[in-house]
């Protein structure tokens, strides 16, 4: 059996109507147009200028070759490279961003479709489409990492054929989608993994022994690419750091709380934040490790009820694959990054598509019910999107968002601070850059700031705190 020919199965099989399909695609236009119109708005960002501006070895085509032998990312780094060549400005890596996006939600939704029926496929790629919680890997130029190994990572799992086709051309085809995907981010090793879960979900009856045997290059291929990173210099020096950060168990802990924080932003969807200022734990509390047990749980009964739900628990271990890189052993200074949601986000998206199908397949009253809680659905998160979009119009507004929703978080603060500072507002730079260290005395970064503007006159500026929404703080108090 091709993957291609999967039965819908009890999820209302139907095809829709070709005014339901053309309802369907008006629906999606509008709302991801809605969502993202304002996308090419903003300008370069915080780590823009790192990994862009500031960067020559994207400057020249000949300094990215020159950079391969101990470079990262060099699929990533090389259509920032393209463009920078070609003049591209700031709005033109924020389109070639949301043309990526664009072309993963297509993906996603070929992807839903070898699982479920077109009506729940279509529901969960528009609101993978559309969730702002997308914005950090379409807005944010340096988020690009993910989408772009999304695109190659999805392209990879559709060219994959049934092993008893006997299509090798394909299955090449497929695997150089995913050595695509490793160069554009490492966290697409869990490739072969997805592969597997999609042939068992497709042929649940089969088992898994042959679905583990079927995608056996895959698993090689990733093996092969495993030592290769193991040997780059580039790559060890970041496994040391991680390791000198916390060694894999003690960051287990740390891997629930992320989770948990990515979790929320499914349904808080006005509170994102490009720092959300979390900590790593100490260690296990009662809280985290009832968290840790539902995961645990979810994955076991996931993985029980494959034959009977197949289509459910590839969406649930969809998501805990995705999260599994960042989300676990592997520490990262930064606790959280909300576009490490941006693949994992298709997993709640299905769950939530084959949800309302089963609703809407118990009679026109329950039709209409789902059918306005996707209306409604769709309607608030396009907006939500649109909305978020506008913190990224600057620096200052960016960082003001997320001194906003955590204001005792001294690095958001010394952002917030540095960004009014390239804006020549040095007054509100200092008053923040104070706020920080009253936060954390030991900040070095917010000390020699603060000395970089301690002397300057105070100017008048057009974002200061009041106009942003944000407290001033007193140098007694702080924030």
């Amino acid at each position: 059996m091709r993957l291609d020919d999967v039965d819908d199965g009890a999820l209302n099989p139907a095809r829709p109507t070709p005014a339901q399909s053309r309802a369907l695609l008006l629906l999606t236009t509008a709302a991801m147009a809605l969502a993202w119109a304002n996308v090419a708005a903003g300008p370069f960002q915080w780590d823009d200028y790192a990994v862009i501006v500031n960067n020559p070895r994207v400057h020249a085509l000949g300094a990215w070759v020159a950079a391969l032998r101990d470079g990262i990312r060099p699929v990533l780094a090389l259509t920032y490279a393209v463009q920078w060549v070609a003049g591209a400005g700031p709005g033109d890596f924020h389109r070639l961003n949301f043309a990526i996006h664009a072309v993963n939600v297509v993906l996603a939704w070929r992807l839903c479709r070898r699982l479920v029926g077109p009506t729940p496929a279509a529901v969960a790629a528009l609101l993978f489409a559309i969730h702002p919680v997308q914005t950090e890997a379409v807005t944010y130029v340096s988020g690009r990492s993910a989408s772009l190994a999304a695109l190659f990572y999805l392209a990879g799992l559709l060219a994959w054929p049934c092993a008893r086709d006997g299509a090798w051309g394909r299955r090449v085809l497929a695997l150089g989608a995913f050595a695509l995907a490793l160069g554009s981010k490492e966290t697409a090793v869990t490739w072969p993994a997805a592969l597997l879960l999609l042939e068992v979900a497709a042929d649940p009856a089969g088992g898994w022994a042959p679905a583990l045997r079927r995608t056996a290059p895959a698993w090689a291929m990733a093996v092969v690419a495993t030592t290769l990173l193991a040997m780059s210099p580039r790559y060890r020096a970041l496994l040391q750091f991680s390791l000198a950060l916390r060694d894999p168990l003690t960051n287990l802990p740390t891997g629930v709380q992320a989770m948990a924080y990515l979790l929320s932003r499914l349904v808080l969807v006005r509170r994102l934040s490009i720092d959300p200022g979390l900590v790593a734990p100490a260690g296990w509390s009662a809280l985290l490790a009832i968290g840790a047990a539902v995961i645990v749980a979810g994955a076991a009964v996931a993985l029980a009820t494959m034959r009977r739900h197949a289509a459910t628990s590839f969406a649930v271990l969809w998501f805990l694959l995705q999260l599994l890189p960042t989300g676990s052993l592997v520490a990262r200074a930064d606790v959280v990054s909300e576009r490490h949601l941006y693949l994992a986000l298709l997993g709640p998206a299905l769950l939530a598509g084959i949800a309302l199908e089963t609703l809407r397949s118990r009679g026109s009253f329950a039709a209409a019910i789902a059918t306005a809680a996707v209306a409604i659905a769709v309607a608030v998160l396009a907006v939500a999107t649109h909305l978020r979009n506008r913190d990224y119009a600057s620096e200052v507004t960016l960082w003001a968002a997320a001194v906003r929703l955590t204001p005792d978080n001294p690095r958001a603060l010394n952002n917030l601070g540095w960004a009014w500072h390239r804006a020549g507002c040095p007054g509100e730079a200092r008053a923040a850059y104070e706020a920080a260290l009253l936060l954390q005395p030991d900040h070095p970064t917010a000390r020699g700031n603060l000395a970089g503007v301690a002397t300057a006159p105070a100017a008048p500026c057009a974002l200061g705190w009041e106009a942003l929404g944000l407290r001033r703080p007193s140098p007694a108090t702080g924030p």
